[in-house]
């Protein structure tokens, strides 16, 4: 385990406070049963910033009820600050995806109302949300903005969180000695000040770093430092991620019970808090400590702990849910109440072949023996039964005839009967897939290429919208026919109960409520089916100067862009997981980010396309077209699509199509 792996996730952000000197929390309660309007939204962002950091259930409480506040009065210089703030208490519980939605808000209404002190806080958060995600370049970014914007407002507190930010950038890409030299900038400037409250970070950062240099006796003394100072503030959650990083290094010094000591401490304190990354580090310090003791079973159990419980909260939430699949299982059922019946149907025609081989055997076996017999004896009354039996063979012919005419004529209305379902199945598949018009909408420059191997498809794509947020997702099951189309119905009815029923709209988080959900539908744990799909979602907003934010998250399928000037397509890599297949697979599906100008091209879809082969069996793949789609860059994304099913055309010359095949390509 790397040195301080969690402490990255568990550091806060400090925004200024309404107060010089906060009132104790009891005192801010009796205040807010007496005030209403623009003083108890002041009050309630008090309350928010007092409770950060030891009574998370609280502080999202007081946050969401002063976010209401806000809008039903319309306080819009308050807008910015109670955004940064909600933002903030979901950071600090774990959920990266709201904390950022609320940042980003809070950043477009500063520069709306041109309030620079705002909009610098709101860089600086939205740099540490980038940070979290491990994307330095954009957390950087946002960082030196922010600290440019205090510089000039002279904010010597801001320029202190600024640098403290900066100083994890550089921590995360191991550049140490400019870590080391930002966040003594940050004691520095803290030192100056007559609040010092955010000194002890400075030092709890300056401690990691030196563990990570493994300099283990100067990270115990500001560590020390840290937690001393930290104690005299009641900041519970600062207190245990303190304990977790003492406990850290007790562990590279192989003091393991005093590690254990710690991090037991800090798991019980933050368990109440809700702080699940500070929860996540204390079980890994205990899971590591008494594997190097040699008690596997409880380095097992302490492994488990927090990946049991939030399995078990996801189960319960969607439990309720589940009976929106009982029309994909009757649809499944159909189908195997189909296949059992073509069974017995071939079955029949080879009881059929196999009685006519034997009548006739048997017949000629008779014919020859009786023959035999009566040329010995009687050539006329052999002859004349002979005649008989020839008689009898023809008419033993010719009902085996017309039974056999009857049994194809069922079997042939039986075929129809099944083809017209197969096209009637069809055209509810197609029902469900989006509408030109409702596309032409959304995306005003945008084609579709969507060819079925066979009637019907495992491909499908779905649009929405979430405010001002347009939603697409292409997806690509299992399979392709009829077995694939079931695997679309299902996907189509998770998606919708996901996003329009539950409102999840961050990407990573729809693709990881359907791999609950789909392996629930298809009862995995049980059947050990490996159904399953891949698929891509984005999320578009337009932002401010010609910009475009996009969220985008994928499942073995990535988002391919291109940009004015790009000299390629661009990539972003889905992760590395199918949904529905290997559940047990603990990686995860994340969400990434991408902010571009107006006017770049988007292009996602299954992976039929690319595997598409000529008929000497040479695929065309994924980097011959993505050369394809660059160079056509120039054109109208209605030139692009004509040219690129005319190239598909000339591949599958005396060739047949290999998969369903489904291209989006969108201009936003």
């Amino acid at each position: 385990m790397k040195f301080f792996l969690t402490q990255g996730l568990c550091l806060l952000l400090h925004l200024p406070m309404v107060w010089a000197t906060p009132p104790s929390i009891d005192s801010l309660e009796n205040v807010l049963a007496t005030v209403t309007g623009e003083q108890r939204s002041k009050t309630l962002s008090e309350l928010t910033w007092n409770l950060r950091d030891f009574d998370l259930k609280k502080a999202l409480h007081y946050s969401l009820e002063n976010y209401a506040l806000v809008e039903e009065l319309s306080l819009e210089t308050e807008k910015p600050r109670v955004y940064n703030y909600v933002g903030i208490i979901y950071r600090n519980m774990g959920n990266y995806a709201q904390a950022i939605d609320f940042y980003h808000k809070a950043l477009i209404k500063a520069q709306d109302l041109k309030l620079t002190t705002q909009e610098a806080y709101a860089h600086n958060n939205i740099g540490e949300i980038f940070l979290l995600q491990n994307d330095a370049k954009s957390a950087k970014s946002h960082i030196q903005k922010a600290i440019r914007m205090f510089q000039i407002l002279g904010d010597k507190r801001g320029e202190a969180y600024g640098y403290l930010r900066l100083g994890e950038v550089y921590e995360q890409q191991k550049i140490y000695e400019q870590a080391l030299k930002a966040f003594f900038r940050v004691e520095e400037l803290r030192n100056k000040m007559v609040d010092k409250y955010a000194i002890k970070v400075a030092w709890h950062r300056i401690g990691i770093v030196y563990g990570r240099q493994g300099d283990y006796q100067k990270a115990l003394e500001y560590v020390n430092r840290a937690l001393v100072y930290n104690r005299k503030t009641n900041d519970i959650r600062g207190t245990n991620s303190l304990r977790n990083s003492k406990a850290e290094i007790y562990l590279k010094l192989g003091r393991y019970n005093e590690a254990i000591e710690l991090a037991s401490l800090s798991l019980k304190e933050t368990s109440r808090l809700n702080a699940k990354p500070l929860m996540y580090g204390s079980a890994q310090v205990l899971h590591m400590a008494f594997a190097e003791l040699g008690e596997y079973e409880k380095a097992y159990s302490y492994q488990q702990k927090y990946i049991a419980t939030l399995e078990l909260f996801l189960n319960e939430r969607n439990l309720n849910h589940i009976n929106a699949l009982n029309f994909s299982y009757e649809l499944a059922k159909k189908q195997a109440e189909l296949e059992r019946v073509h069974q017995q149907n071939r079955l029949k025609q080879s009881l059929v072949y196999a009685l006519i081989a034997a009548v006739s055997l048997l017949a000629i076996l008779i014919i020859v023996l009786y023959r035999g017999y009566w040329l010995k004896k009687r050539a006329n009354g052999l002859l004349q039964l002979k005649n008989l039996e020839i008689e009898q063979k023809n008419q033993a012919l010719i009902f085996s005839e017309d039974k056999i005419r009857n049994q194809r004529d069922a079997m042939a209305l039986q075929n129809r009967q099944t083809t017209k379902s197969i096209k009637v199945a069809k055209t509810i598949q197609e029902a469900i897939l989006p509408h030109q018009n409702r596309l032409k909408h959304m995306f005003e420059e945008h084609f579709v290429i969507y060819r079925p191997r066979d009637v019907v498809s495992g491909d499908f794509y779905w649009v929405g919208n979430a405010g001002r947020k347009k939603i697409v997702a292409a997806i690509d099951c299992t399979g392709h026919g009829v077995p694939g189309a079931f695997m679309s119905m299902i996907g189509f009815v998770l998606i919708n109960e996901t996003v329009n029923t539950r409102q999840i709209y961050c990407p990573g988080e729809v693709l990881e409520q359907l791999r609950v959900d789909l392996r629930k539908a298809l009862r995995q744990e049980v059947t050990r089916n490996r159904e399953g799909m891949d698929m891509a979602l984005i999320t578009v907003e337009s932002l401010e100067d010609e910009q475009v934010f996009i969220e985008f998250a994928g499942a073995k399928r990535p988002l391919w862009y291109v940009e004015k000037g790009s000299t390629k397509v661009e990539v972003l890599e889905g992760s590395r997981v199918s949904i529905g297949i290997n559940y047990q697979d603990q990686k995860t599906i994340v969400t990434k980010h991408l902010q571009c100008a107006k006017g770049t091209l988007l292009y996602m879809g299954s992976d039929g396309f690319a595997d598409q082969n000529d008929q000497y069996r040479k695929k065309l793949g994924s980097q011959r077209l993505a050369e394809m789609i660059f160079g056509l860059r120039d054109y109208s994304l209605a030139e692009q699509q004509q040219i690129l099913e005319q190239r598909l055309d000339e591949m599958m010359l005396g060739t047949e199509q290999r998969d369903d095949i489904l291209l989006l390509g969108l201009q936003v």
